[in-house]
């Protein structure tokens, strides 16, 4: 089985996976954000944004 942290995976599959097994064990977590991922700035703020988006989401829970 591939690793969720793989190139390949979907980058929401990623922001999820250190969040929700750290969750999984009471273990607090910090989301920093970094350098860009897209040719165009739209595209690096919608990727932060999912992000952010993700993390409010799972800390909701």
């Amino acid at each position: 089985m591939a690793s969720p942290l793989s190139k390949g995976a979907p980058l929401a599959e990623r922001d999820c996976f250190v969040p929700s097994h750290c969750h999984a064990a009471g273990i607090p977590v910090a989301i920093t954000m970094a350098g860009g991922y897209g040719r165009q700035v739209a595209d690096t703020v919608d990727i932060h944004f999912e992000t952010v988006r993700i993390a409010l989401e799972m800390a909701r829970q």
